[in-house]
């Protein structure tokens, strides 16, 4: 009897058991087998990453063709490429004339249209009466490319640009233009005549523009505190170009000048703005200019005496533009510079000039100078070129050939910060025989020490001293260039 009970609540316990599994098979089957299941997901997961692994392999195909033909490539090299890739089942479509598509196994990619729709132009530069080259320019069907930059010159002329035809009666293009053509095509560059305008001596613009300024009876001599400023202009006002406000050569293309808010502007329509041979005393006493726009060439200028003279209070001047090739005078050209620091002179040509004779005389604020490149062959004269420089610590005049200098009375005068002059053999004082034009020349240099040693000495001040030291033999101020550490 036992026995039957334990059997009945087996086999139930068996059939609860399948139902609970089925039960649970059910939700099971759902999650798995439905729109939704486990395995659609999967697969188009599968089919997604087929789909990007076919792209990336068409785009591998499109790099490879670039990179061993550029943009020169053929829909024929394009299947080439696909059929050793894929085998079977691509193709390349030709059709539109800017992009191309390339498909296989049922993907595709975008790519730029190829050769057999893009027709390859030329576009040959001609200089036109002008020198230079410039390479072929490839343009192709349907693009739009920038020409190239003109790099053609004419001595004496301005390029304004291109042109289909010789003589400029054809189609026009400006230099670097966006371009596009169906055909090769022949550009021609085109010249107008540069024009030129000359300022009047340096003196007259200097009263010129001291007057302007409000000083009505200014000389080149007058000190001047109104001018902080001169710079070039774009443009002039309605109003002022008048007779009184050009500085301008009679017969030169007019150069105007006038004073606003402390500025003194100068405009020309020239295209080149030049100096007058004799620019001396040009920015003479202008005590109050902070800071000058050189936008003037100065490659006839012979004379720049005080030049700059008593700019007392000038900030920065770069003359990395001036061409001092035909210079003869620069005779206390920088004299008196108070707040001008740092002045580069290294890209000076000094071949020509005679006299230096206070060119930086009385410059207390210069600290750093460069004149290492100077060219002194001509030079004759000398005396207190450096005089009163007080706050200047080292200078290089080992370029400096003094074989034809006469005088150099107090060159090195009362530079009480100087340690150190560095110079070669080629400053020798043999046409210095006058006593009356070496006296004085290391006066007061009372920190300067000779290259090996040999200190100040107040009883040894004249040229005898202007030598590279060598004691006890030959003791001097100067040492060595070459033993300079870089």
């Amino acid at each position: 009897m036992k026995k039957n009970y334990n059997s009945g609540i087996t086999i139930i316990a068996l059939v609860i058991t399948v139902i609970l599994l089925l039960i649970l098979a059910g939700i099971g089957i759902s999650m798995i087998s439905g729109d939704n299941g486990i395995l659609a997901k999967t697969s188009i997961a599968k089919e997604n990453t087929e789909s990007a692994q076919i792209k990336e392999r068409l785009q591998s195909v499109y790099q490879g063709v670039l990179i061993s033909h550029q943009t020169d490539y053929t829909k024929s090299i394009l299947e080439d490429a696909l059929k050793k890739e894929f085998g079977s089942d691509y193709s390349v479509d030709d059709s539109n004339s800017s992009n191309w598509i390339l498909s296989a196994k049922g993907e595709s990619i975008s790519i730029q249209a190829g050769e057999s729709t893009r027709i390859k132009y030329t576009i040959s530069f001609h200089p036109n009466g002008g020198i230079g080259t410039i390479s072929n320019q490839t343009i192709y069907s349907n693009e739009e490319i920038q020409l190239t930059p003109n790099s053609f010159t004419k001595a004496g002329y301005i390029f304004t640009g291109w042109n289909t035809k010789e003589d400029g009666s054809g189609n026009k293009y400006s230099d670097r233009q966006s371009f596009s053509s169906t055909e090769n095509i022949d550009l021609y560059a085109q010249w107008r005549k540069q024009i030129i305008a000359t300022f009047s001596k340096g003196q007259d613009v200097n009263k010129k523009m001291k007057q302007k300024s409000g000083n009505a009876n200014s000389t080149y001599s007058t000190t001047n505190t109104n001018i902080i400023l001169i710079k070039k202009s774009s443009a002039i006002p309605d109003g002022y170009d008048t007779d009184d406000n050009n500085v301008a050569l009679s017969d030169s293309e007019p150069i105007y000048i006038w004073f606003n808010n402390g500025t003194i502007y100068y405009y020309s329509a020239a295209d080149l703005l030049y100096l007058n041979k004799d620019s001396s005393y040009m920015f003479n006493n202008l005590t109050g200019v902070k800071e000058i726009d050189i936008k003037f060439r100065t490659d006839n200028v012979i004379k720049m005496l005080q030049m700059f003279y008593n700019c007392n209070s000038l900030e920065t001047l770069d003359l990395s533009t001036f061409n001092t090739a035909n210079v003869t005078d620069m005779a206390s050209m920088f004299g008196n510079l108070r707040a001008l620091k740092n002045l580069d002179l290294g890209s000076f040509d000094t071949k020509k000039v005679t006299t230096m004779s206070n060119m930086f005389n009385g410059s207390t604020g210069i600290r750093f100078l460069n004149i290492s490149s100077f060219d002194t062959r001509s030079l004759t004269k000398m005396s207190r070129m450096f005089s009163s420089m007080n706050n200047l610590k080292e200078l290089d005049i080992s370029s400096f050939d003094t074989s034809n200098v006469t005088s150099m009375e107090k060159m090195f005068d009362n530079m009480s910060s100087l340690t150190t002059i560095y110079a070669s053999d080629t400053f020798v004082t043999t046409k210095v025989t006058n006593a009356s034009n070496y006296e004085k020349m290391f006066n007061n240099d009372t920190q300067l020490v000779g290259g090996n040693g040999t200190t100040y000495d107040a009883s040894h001040i004249d040229k005898y001293y202007a030598v590279i030291d060598s004691p006890p033999s030959t003791p001097g101020y100067f040492s060595d260039i070459s033993e300079k550490a870089n």
